[in-house]
């Protein structure tokens, strides 16, 4: 136990009594995982990159079944891919600085769970509109991953292997628009 001491006004010193322990947080250094660990989670979160820019132009193989459904003509179902691509240019200035005060963890799985959610309305409803304003919200809640994965890998990889991964990153974004045509 640590003991602190006054100064009492006669020059004596006297004892206030003891102090509390001080209890101790100890965090999981990310440095510190297994790279087996850090790989599992490297290729998860290149997954969620490759799934949403999947998604940005998956839409452009459909534009002319999606135009005979909803009765209108190619050029305004090419809004489906334009307005995701504007949703990727807004939901960065969201999620980045969500992630500065709330760590990265939860901004990019929860942005990437409601970008799923968001599929569902896409395919349920029967309203031209109801779909534009859905692939509007997806393509902004799907920008997390584009925003904020290779910032989490500077997170737990050192400066020697970032570079693979980022490389894995770089490849997920790229290959999933590809994909989806």
């Amino acid at each position: 136990m640590i003991q602190e001491t006054n100064q009492a006004k006669g020059g004596d010193v006297e004892k206030s009594g003891t102090q509390a322990p001080v209890e101790v947080i100890v965090y999981d250094d990310p440095f510190n995982w297994s790279t087996g660990r850090k790989w599992f989670i490297t290729v998860l979160m290149a997954s969620c990159t490759l799934t949403t820019t999947f998604c940005s132009s998956i839409w452009s193989s459909a534009i002319v079944v999606t135009s005979q459904e909803f009765d209108t003509s190619e050029t305004v179902m090419l809004l489906g891919v334009s307005l995701f691509v504007l949703g990727f240019a807004l939901g960065p200035l969201f999620w980045g600085p969500v992630s500065e005060l709330v760590g990265r963890r939860i901004p990019l799985f929860s942005g990437f769970l409601v970008f799923a959610l968001m599929q569902i309305p896409i395919a349920l409803t029967h309203s031209l509109a109801g779909v534009l304003v859905c692939r509007l919200l997806a393509g902004c809640f799907g920008a997390a991953p584009m925003a904020l994965v290779s910032a989490s890998y500077a997170d737990f990889w050192g400066p020697a292997n970032r570079g693979t991964a980022t490389a894995l990153y770089s490849v997920a974004a790229y290959a999933g628009p590809t994909l989806g045509m």
